[in-house]
Formats: C-alpha cells, sequence, structure tokens
C-alpha cells in the first residue's frame, strides 16, 4: 500500500467547474514523509492537452488562486519535510495578511502589466487564495487537519 495511515486525503482534483487541485502533490509529500523517494526523469515526456478556453490571462490567474488554496494543506507537509512545527491557524492567518499588505497596489489590466506586474498579480492571486482557503476552512477545521497530519507522520515533526 502507497500509505501507512489510514488518513484521508485533505485535497481534490478539478471537479466540475471548481479549479480545485492538490491531490498529486498531498500523494507525494505523503509518500515522501514515509521516506520514499520522489525522482526527475529526464527522459519522460508527458503531453497534456489543454482546451483554448484554459489558455488565457484569466484562467491562469483563477489557477493560481486554486494552488494558494491548495497550499493551505500542502503546507503542513512541507513544514513536516523541513523538521518545523506547523504554524497555528492565527500565526498562518496573519503571516498571510502581513505578506498581503506588503505587496504594492496592483497597476493596470493583465494585459498592460510589465512582466514584474505579471508576477505580482500571480503572486498576489496565490496568497488571496491562501487567505480565501484558510478563512473558509475555519480554525477548528485546520487545527483538527494539523493535528491528523502531524499525528499520521509523528518522526517527521519534531516534539512540540
Amino acid at each position: 500500500s502507497l500509505f501507512r495511515s489510514p488518513l484521508p486525503l485533505f485535497l481534490v482534483g478539478r471537479t466540475g467547474e471548481a479549479l480545485s487541485r492538490g491531490e498529486d502533490a498531498e500523494i507525494c509529500l505523503r509518500l515522501a514523509l514515509q521516506g520514499g523517494e520522489l525522482r526527475y526523469e529526464p527522459s519522460l515526456h508527458v503531453s497534456h492537452l489543454l482546451r483554448p478556453e484554459r489558455l488565457n490571462w484569466d484562467y491562469v490567474l483563477a489557477a493560481r488562486h486554486w494552488y494558494g488554496r491548495a497550499e493551505v494543506v500542502l503546507r503542513i507537509y512541507h513544514d513536516g519535510l523541513d523538521r518545523n512545527i506547523p504554524l497555528s491557524y492565527p500565526a498562518r492567518l496573519s503571516q498571510l495578511e502581513k505578506k498581503l499588505e506588503g505587496l504594492p497596489p496592483p497597476a493596470g489590466s493583465g494585459r498592460a502589466l510589465t512582466d514584474s506586474g505579471l508576477r505580482l498579480a500571480l503572486k498576489r492571486n496565490y496568497l488571496l487564495g491562501q487567505r480565501q482557503g484558510l478563512l473558509e476552512m475555519g480554525e477548528e477545521a485546520f487545527a483538527a487537519m494539523r493535528r491528523s497530519v502531524m499525528a499520521a507522520f509523528p518522526s517527521a515533526f519534531p516534539a512540540a
């Protein structure tokens, strides 16, 4: 079995119109926390066909927002790989608010932005996605998920 844990996955792939994502990353991070290896294979080539409606700036910004939402969960696994205790809900929310406050205001529309403006718009949507995902999850559910992940992979997290 890939997982030696009864812990269900917290993330799901795209469903319907929602651009939810992250289940593949969650699976890989769990494998790594169990001591498995993730490898890059340069000879592997993958073709991924995209519908034309997904090849525009609005879709890219929306996808970046949903990547941010997935990061609410994935950050806990990353903390385990880095041997850190994951931040609590209030600390995570405060950290996100500070990052958002530190961003310069957006200037212009998506098609008129400079390269740095485009990167800033992507970063803003990513952070906004994290904040929205965290707020929608709520403190109690976040704390329960954080405890569950830390209990499922105890050797990955330092003692609190």
